[in-house]
């Protein structure tokens, strides 16, 4: 079974440029992720990606222009992840670090941090995009693509396209 997971780089300018984290710990291990994480059935890609941030790291965001779509399949197909990543944008709310009545008991040992975005390549990021983060950035995020969001529309009787 393929998954969906929606992921944004959040990067803010205080001093330096800092991207968002959150560190994971799962079956005994910890390791970075970009915030972000499963789709709800029938939520939007959007309101997806601005519930994950908010729901991992108290800020609220406005989601940008897809980065990158990349597949984690782990060996033997045993599980398989299609991770779609958006620039994202803070707009508000307030930083948490760690979650307080996280709906999951699985993210309550998670932690929000803001990295250095020049210590990024040594963060072991997963999965390992880190220098395709620093390329779109470096390019002030120009190669990104829109997203459309939901463009259902309803078949007329002939068969034809809705309007």
């Amino acid at each position: 079974m393929v998954g969906l997971r929606v992921s944004a780089v959040i990067i803010k300018h205080e001093t330096e440029p800092e991207i968002l984290l959150i560190r994971h710990r799962r079956r005994g291990r910890s390791y970075p992720v970009l915030p972000g994480g499963k789709m709800e059935d029938g939520e939007t890609v959007e309101k997806a990606l601005i519930r994950e941030v908010r729901e991992e790291s108290g800020l609220d965001i406005v989601m940008g222009n897809l980065l990158f779509v990349a597949d984690v399949i782990e060996p033997g197909q045993t599980r398989h992840m299609v991770n779609l990543v958006f620039s994202g944008t803070i707009v508000g709310g307030e930083f948490r670090p760690t979650l307080h009545g996280s709906p999951s008991p699985i993210e309550k040992g998670d932690q929000a941090y803001f990295l250095p975005l020049a210590a990024l390549e040594e963060e072991n990021l997963h999965p390992p995009i880190a220098a395709h983060i620093l390329a779109a950035y470096g390019n002030g995020f120009q190669d990104a693509a829109g997203c459309l969001g939901n463009v259902w529309k309803e078949f007329g009787e002939d068969g034809s396209l809705g309007r």
